[in-house]
């Protein structure tokens, strides 16, 4: 088990399996099933898949948190914090939960950060609820099975869904203002909550501000919506900027808008911050790569096919500009197109839709192509799914935690400076009054205190002139998963962190 103490999770799973009762009596009975399933999918991959993706993820949004709380020591503190350049609204939700948690009880972070992950799956199975019923009457009635799948079990979205993470967030926000835009007919108040929830995605991730505006000018050329109702949705949106401007302020203590300053020092980019650069054209090859190469080159396929044929489809109108944005500005990251990631089942099926008008492609055909999409599918859930997210590190963590309870430690890292900050232990996860040491991976470790723990890539630790022999408590993956993540990183990994216990000599 991923956590090391019990806090009443079954009573937890049971609470968050109750939102069955949400599907209502409406719903089909494969919807119901599909659901349910979904459900515990995302249970399991909150549970397994421990710590966090991205230092981003972590940093900016906990490590935040931390800050405000005043536990976070000021050589921790990100720039973006000092700058006052990140939104406070997902710290602000990590506070209240970090705060309740201790409220009843509940202290050890590895508890709160997998309350937070099931917070993020729960707010998730609710908005691709609403996108499903929203987008499914525009597909062939024939393909509403696949679509409702999909949605829920394309394999990197259960892993996306539990991520307390600024881009799930602000994706799932930008997903409920397509959603209502689509269902504009039905809701009165259509334009009042398009403009809250653009506005909710822009707070918590500006990085999503090419989507929004591609999504209000559809509206505008495509849609032909009548001024007033763009005049309500932008009073709508400005309320929501002002109230993301006093709780920015609340949290740093001084007038603040953060949506401004992120746009103001990140467009073109941060003077100060000197990141990688990497060509334009680099989504497209990492897509492929990152998202399994048969499948990631069906979602390439279907965005060119829609480019081609449906030119006036309110995903390219979101989609394009977002993507054309992020390949302008000079430093890339995957995780910078994550906010779309829960728009990619329809586009595959928008995709496939088209593809059988111009191709009509043989039976045959179809099956073997979806045998080998579906294997890579269960593969990849299988790895997403029930495993440690990232490098592992904060499962590793975990096991100092629970090694050791109460005992002074002290970690060693074994790798160059320059790169320890990719598997140093934030401040979240680590014991109090850990002592910390760096060494290269080719040093011999000196044995000159009471315990070690030594982290490093197993790989390096192997290979180190007095490799450590001490007991190994802890590997960041599993050993099943090493041979299916070597092929997924195509090699470029250095394999599974592992932590050792090393007694004084």
């Amino acid at each position: 088990m991923r956590c090391d103490e019990s806090f009443g999770t079954r009573s937890l799973l049971v609470n968050f399996a109750a939102i069955v009762s949400i599907v209502g009596t409406q719903t089909s009975r494969f919807e119901r099933l599909v659901f349910i399933g979904a459900m515990l999918l995302h249970a399991v991959t909150a549970w397994f898949s421990t710590g966090f993706h991205t230092d981003g993820e972590h940093h900016q949004v906990i490590g935040c948190a931390e800050a405000w709380l005043g536990e976070l020591p000021v050589s921790e503190h990100t720039w973006e914090y000092a700058d006052r350049i990140r939104p406070s609204a997902m710290p602000w939700v990590a506070v209240g939960v970090i705060e309740t948690c201790r409220a009843v009880g509940l202290t050890s972070p590895f508890q709160q950060a997998f309350l937070l992950r099931m917070l993020s799956a729960l707010f998730a199975l609710l908005v691709v609820r609403h996108l499903v019923r929203s987008v499914r009457n525009q597909l062939p009635e024939d393909l509403h099975r696949a679509f409702l799948v999909i949605s829920y079990l394309l394999w990197f979205l259960p892993f996306l869904h539990v991520r307390f993470a600024s881009e799930t967030w602000a994706g799932l926000c930008l997903v409920m203002g397509i959603s209502s835009l689509l269902r504009a007919e039905d809701d009165r108040w259509w334009t009042l909550r398009i403009g809250v929830w653009l506005a909710l995605a822009a707070w918590v991730r500006p990085a999503t501000l090419p989507a929004i505006a591609g999504v209000v000018l559809w509206m505008i050329v495509i849609r032909g919506s009548r001024v007033s109702e763009l005049l309500r949705l932008g009073a709508a949106a400005g309320t929501l900027v002002l109230v993301s401007g006093v709780l920015d302020s609340l949290f740093y203590s001084t007038p603040t808008l953060s949506l401004w300053g992120y746009v103001d020092v990140n467009f073109p980019s941060h003077p100060d911050h000197v990141y990688d650069t990497l060509p334009w054209y680099y989504y497209a090859p990492w897509l492929v790569k990152y998202a399994i190469p048969p499948i990631g080159a069906c979602i390439l396929f279907s965005l060119a096919l829609l480019l081609w044929k449906n030119p006036r489809h309110i995903l390219l109108w979101c989609v394009a500009p977002m993507v054309i944005a992020l390949s302008i500005v000079p430093h890339k990251e995957l995780r910078f197109i994550y906010p779309l990631a829960d728009l990619v089942p329809w586009l595959l099926l928008v995709g496939f839709a088209e593809l059988r008008i111009v191709l009509r492609p043989a039976r045959g055909l179809v099956i073997g192509t979806l045998v080998v999409l579906v294997v890579c599918n269960v593969l990849g859930l299988a790895v997403s799914s029930l495993t440690p997210s990232g490098n592992g590190r904060a499962h590793l963590a975990q096991a100092i935690h629970t090694d050791d309870r109460g005992a002074p430690v002290h970690i060693v890292y074994a790798i160059n400076n320059e790169d320890a900050w990719r598997i140093l232990l934030p401040h979240f996860y680590r014991p109090e009054n850990t002592l910390t040491d760096v060494v290269p991976p080719i040093d011999t470790i000196a044995m000159n205190r009471p315990i070690h723990h030594v982290i490093g890539y197993q790989r390096e630790l192997q290979a180190m002139r007095s490799g450590p022999t001490g007991e190994l408590i802890a590997r960041s993956d599993p050993a099943w998963s090493v041979s299916l993540l070597d092929l997924y990183y195509w090699g470029e990994w250095k394999g599974p962190l592992e932590l050792r216990k090393i007694p004084k000599q």
